[in-house]
């Protein structure tokens, strides 16, 4: 039986390079984003390789949205295997500086969007033992200079996905996700104009692959590149040591 993957954000970026790699692997592609343009894009490459694929335009922060796509899908008969919780946004500053719209949009796109689609779909990814995947960074573990309104977001759904990790055990497997920087879209906001080096950042391909094997799998925690664990460790033992390294390496 062909599987059924649902993945937020998957117009551009992260998001389009994981719904390539599940199409190569023969899952139903249920790609989600806002802008219908890059969308029309992502499906059109995924068809290429001979994978059926939909898309719908949805507003992750808007839950009436969510739920009308469900209600789109219940009636196409179609049943989510695994969720992708990959849409996010955000800004550079100091919070002072950061207008507290700037900071609600990202507690909105990055925590509650994650929120909504999981609490929509959970009844269909129970039903099929299926597996949860949030797309989180590292900056949801470690505080980074000038994020500091942006890491918040972040770290709620750090705690949300590791809380139902336990809840659901033996149910769903959930499977959290910390990349590092990628080369995104993500960045050209202009705040992130203060941010003048953009060392080790990766090509979404170039972690799409690993990142969609450890969730087929059902691995609980996935942290790419792997010497990231190093920094985690770090941030563990002196979290103002970190907070120095990235001043000095970024120049913020």
């Amino acid at each position: 039986m062909t599987k059924t993957v649902l993945i937020t954000g998957a117009g551009k970026g992260l998001g389009r390079a994981l719904a390539l790699e599940f199409a190569r692997k023969g899952y139903r592609l249920v790609l989600v984003s806002k802008t219908h343009a890059d969308l029309k894009i992502t499906a059109a490459i995924a068809r290429k390789s001979g994978a059926h694929a939909d898309y719908y335009l949805v507003d992750v922060t808007k839950l009436d949205d969510v739920e009308r796509l469900k209600r789109t899908l219940s009636k196409k008969k179609l049943v989510i295997d695994l969720l992708i919780n990959n849409a996010g946004i955000g800004f550079f500053g100091e919070i002072k500086s950061t207008d507290i719209s700037k900071i609600s949009s990202m507690m909105s796109v990055n925590y509650l969007g994650g929120v909504y689609f999981t609490k929509v779909f959970l009844n269909d990814l129970i039903s099929r033992k299926g597996t949860l995947a949030f797309i989180n960074t590292v900056a949801g573990k470690i505080l980074v200079p000038k994020f500091g309104a942006y890491c918040p977001s972040k770290a709620a759904l750090d705690f949300f996905g590791r809380a139902l990790a336990k809840e659901l055990k033996g149910k769903v497997k959930v499977v959290n996700v910390y990349p590092g920087p990628l080369k995104t879209g993500f960045w050209k906001d202009k705040s992130f104009s203060q941010l003048r080096r953009k060392f080790f950042f990766n090509e979404p391909a170039a972690v799409a692959g690993r990142i969609t094997e450890s969730i087929i799998k059902g691995r609980g925690t996935v942290v790419v590149p792997g010497w990231l664990n190093l920094l985690l460790l770090a941030n563990v033992a002196s979290n103002d040591f970190v907070y120095w390294l990235f001043k000095k390496i970024y120049k913020i």
